[in-house]
């Protein structure tokens, strides 16, 4: 057996070590460009996902939530749970830990909705509505000045009871500047034993074909000349990733050359396979990316759509907006919505301008021809099936009729049902768009449809309602002038009546007196008691009237309100009074009394009346009365209370109407007209009247003047 030289042993131990650091070092650079771009790319598709999951979550509280957060009762907790259920839907449907918003509050940060685990969400264990965080440093970042500027997304890493995981906090402002956020958090766990799988897979693969790498280079040391040149040729262009299937060797290479082709091989096939699963991440990456752009340019249709029908006064307009919405999104040249009328055809409410601009017919025709249209043809189909039709050919479509002369061709078509619980209510056609429609534009268009609908029902209501309520106010308006005109009347009548019945009681009174001078002697006592009779009730009718007469007045010949002194008032009426006082022995008080604007002459009558009623139905105690006055929101309300017999609350209804007596005029004189009077009086000050009272336990009434000045 040949000895080996010793040079040569060295020069195979200096080409195995260089070939094995060579291997080495590629294999590291290879493991770690994958490890990093397979990290890269599942943190990128996590990111994305949390704040799609975010702006999903923020679209589920109503419009305007957020500007009614006040405090832990500016939101039900109905409402709160309603929120609660749909994030824990999304939380399920999107594999997440948590959904949550949260605001500041008075220096503090308090969650404004949260959801339970995706783990178990039937633990409960959210949040409560206005709790407060805690860990206000978690939200450092994203109240920052520089982020509520920009509004931009804050993501972050974190480890709980259940691993590792990543959120996203998306700060936001509502109406009035006050900052909140919301955000979305998920188990990254996954992610991590991927990533350790992928590095271990990376670390085998180096060993296999370092070791390899090594034995090779000791086998084949003797023939490295024009084979190593060819193999490293072969390697620049892999390194410049040409990956074609070149030739490696030629055909009479030696074995050890073939066994590092092998590997060589063999690693190139690893790299494609490497490649090819990162081409088909990317895609999968590029088609999520595509499909929240669409999922985010639906979403600001639909918002679009029900903000533009708030300001929109009638539903033809809404159908017009609706129409261009989804043209727009679509990229439609033109289309239409329409209804089913009771007669089950087709009623035209919006055509687009395009579609007026491209139509040949004369303009009257078309209008006729887009109403009370016969259900059939593409148009049909979606009425008739309350299916969606898409065809991008519409002459050969087998439910093809034609177009009437004068309308423009159709290279494409769309048409989505209109449905209101479960029944085609109308639709919505869309026509030529440039390249044709897609199945992403079918699934567009019917989400959107739901929102059409909702729009014109709301709207249609609305309409509706102020319509109503118009005609109501029209009607509420002419029976009120129908009532002043009926009431003038009335207090005119009244007024006539009472002033024509007094000159005929003046003619009774003169002849009855003049009756008792002159036959008192000759009539006996029946007699004069008969005379006396007739007297007494010609005085009382005469008070009556004068009673009338000033009940008439008090509306006819009221005075304009200014300021008046209420303790001034009540002093010239107890002057009045004081005849009544003195042989009573009556104590009248009263508490500081405001000023107040009213008909000075009335508002005494008024106090006349109570505080002598006070006086003339006193018990067996000489009468007290005391008055007082207290502001209540943007009214007076002044009362009058004594100790006298009081009044039976059945009769409460009772003493105000005209002539309604509770005692006999023997025992306490009067008509019965004095509370109807103060009735009048107080209604035409804008204010109520009403008593409180038990029998034998004295009354209170009250009335009430309102603070400003009153409109008379």
């Amino acid at each position: 057996m040949r000895r080996a030289h010793p040079q040569s042993i060295g020069i195979r131990v200096h080409f195995a070590l260089a070939v094995g650091l060579l291997a080495l070092l590629l294999c590291i650079i290879l493991g770690t460009v994958g490890y990093l771009v397979r990290r890269a790319t599942l943190l990128r598709g996590i990111d994305d996902k949390l704040l799609v999951a975010a702006h999903l979550a923020a679209a589920v509280p109503p419009e305007g939530y957020y500007d009614r957060i006040v405090d832990r009762g500016s939101v039900s907790k109905a409402e709160f749970e309603r929120i609660v259920d749909r994030h824990n839907q999304l939380c399920l449907k999107l594999g997440l830990q948590y959904l949550w918003s949260c605001m500041v509050v008075d220096g503090k940060i308090v969650f404004t909705t949260a959801t339970s685990p995706s783990k178990d969400v039937r633990k409960g264990d959210h949040a409560s509505f206005f709790e407060e965080h805690r860990d206000p440093h978690a939200f450092d970042g994203v109240f920052r000045p520089e982020n509520l500027r920009a509004l931009a997304p804050h993501y972050s890493s974190f480890k709980n009871e259940w691993g590792h995981g990543r959120m996203v906090l998306v700060p936001a402002l509502d109406s009035r500047g006050r900052a909140y956020c919301y955000g979305a958090s998920v188990s990254v766990e996954g992610l991590r034993a991927e990533l350790s799988r992928t590095l271990w897979w990376a670390v085998g693969v180096s060993g296999a074909v370092l070791a390899a790498g090594v034995l090779l280079s000791v086998l084949v040391a003797g023939s490295m000349s024009r084979p190593i040149v060819r193999l490293t040729r072969v390697a620049e262009a892999i390194a410049r990733g040409e990956l074609g299937e070149q030739e490696l060797v030629e055909p009479r290479a030696s074995r050890e050359i073939r066994s590092l082709v092998r590997a060589l091989a063999t690693m190139r096939q690893a790299i494609q396979e490497k490649l090819a699963a990162l081409r088909a991440e990317i895609a999968e990456r590029v088609r999520a990316q595509e499909q929240a752009s669409r999922e985010a340019v639906l979403l600001q249709a639909i918002n679009e759509i029900l903000q533009t029908s708030l300001r929109a006064t009638e539903e033809s307009e809404v159908a017009r907006m609706c129409l261009a919405v989804a043209e727009r999104v679509t990229g439609s040249s033109f289309g239409f919505v329409g209804e089913l009328n009771p007669r089950g055809r087709f009623d035209t409410l919006a055509l687009s301008d395009p579609g007026w601009a491209e139509c040949k017919m004369p303009k009257p025709q078309a209008v006729r021809l887009i109403h009370d249209m016969e259900v059939r043809g593409l148009l049909g189909q979606p009425l008739l099936t309350g299916e969606t039709i898409l065809t991008n050919a519409p002459a050969s479509h087998p439910a093809a009729v034609g177009v009437p002369e004068g309308h423009p061709a159709l290279t494409s078509f769309l048409g989505v049902p209109l449905t209101q619980a479960g029944r085609t209510i109308g639709m919505i056609g869309l026509a030529n768009k440039p390249g044709g429609y897609t199945h992403e534009d079918q699934e567009t268009v019917e989400a959107l449809s739901v929102a059409f609908v909702e729009a014109l029902m709301r709207k249609r209501a609305e309409v509706a309602v102020r319509r109503a309520r118009n005609g109501l106010e029209l009607r509420v308006k002419q029976r009120t002038a129908q009532l002043a005109r009926s009431n003038a009347e009335l207090e005119q009548l009244a007024y006539v009546a009472a002033h024509d019945l007094r000159e005929p009681l003046r003619m009774i009174s003169s002849f009855v007196e003049l009756l008792a001078q002159r036959y008192q002697d000759k009539l006996d006592d029946k007699g004069r008691e008969y005379i006396g009779y007739i007297a007494d009730g010609a005085r009382r009718m005469e008070a009556m009237i004068d009673d009338l007469l000033d009940y008439a007045r008090v509306m006819r010949e009221g005075k304009p309100f200014q300021p008046v002194p209420c303790e001034e008032l009540l002093e010239e009426v107890l002057r009045d009074l004081s005849v009544a006082i003195a042989e009573t022995g009556a104590q009248v008080t009263h508490d500081p009394l405001p000023t107040v604007h009213a008909d000075g002459i009335q508002l005494a009558r008024v106090l006349r009346n109570l505080i002598g009623n006070a006086i003339k139905f006193h018990g067996p105690k000489p009468p007290c009365v005391h008055l007082r006055a207290v502001q209540k929101d943007h009214e007076w309300v002044f009362s009058v209370r004594d100790n006298g017999i009081g009044i039976d609350p059945q009769q409460f209804q009772r003493i105000f109407k005209m002539f309604q007596r509770l005692h006999t005029g023997a025992k306490y004189p009067g008509t019965g007209m004095g509370l109807a009077l103060c009735k009048t009086i107080i209604e035409r000050h804008r204010g109520r009247i009403w008593v409180e009272s038990e029998p034998g336990r004295g009354s209170t009434f009250y009335f009430t003047i309102p603070v400003s000045a009153v409109v008379d």
